[in-house]
């Protein structure tokens, strides 16, 4: 996984990361509001991120973990890992983060983890995504996101 400490952006977006929301995405650099590190990335509105990961091995099972953050009373959150083939799509895991089950204020990042099912024989790729709803003025940070293999 490149970046997935929030440190490197580049026109409001992580580097190493893609989106089809640019405007919902940015550097939060904010004291309190970052996991570690000097910035995390800010989500808002029905904003999405993703990472295409190479080089999976084929029957490996992942850990895929993440800190969250809400800023504001009312956001979600689904993070999931899609295993890709040259002609088909397998759901690795998908997590669906409630607003009751996001932390809220200053420094009190949450932290999220699932592992995979098996990655599927001719595997390619895995696309790490976070997809967001979160009303107007409402946000959630994102930090610190690791991809292993177990």
């Amino acid at each position: 996984m490149q970046n997935g400490g929030m440190e490197s952006f580049e026109g409001g977006i992580p580097v190493q990361w893609s989106t089809t929301t640019p405007s919902a995405v940015s550097r939060q650099t904010a004291v309190g509001m970052v996991h570690s590190g000097n910035s995390a990335v800010k989500l808002t509105g029905d904003a999405n991120l993703r990472q295409d990961i190479t080089e999976i091995e084929e029957g490996g099972f992942y850990e895929f973990s993440f800190f969250a953050l809400a800023e504001g009373s009312q956001g979600s959150l689904e993070a999931s890992v899609i295993f890709k083939t040259e002609d088909s799509e397998e759901i690795g895991a998908i997590m669906a983060v409630r607003l009751a089950d996001l932390p809220r204020g200053t420094g009190n990042y949450g932290y999220y983890r699932i592992v995979t099912i098996a990655a599927p024989v001719g595997v390619t790729k895995a696309r790490i995504s976070f997809e967001v709803s979160a009303s107007e003025g409402q946000s959630i940070n994102i930090d610190d996101v690791s991809f292993l293999l177990r």
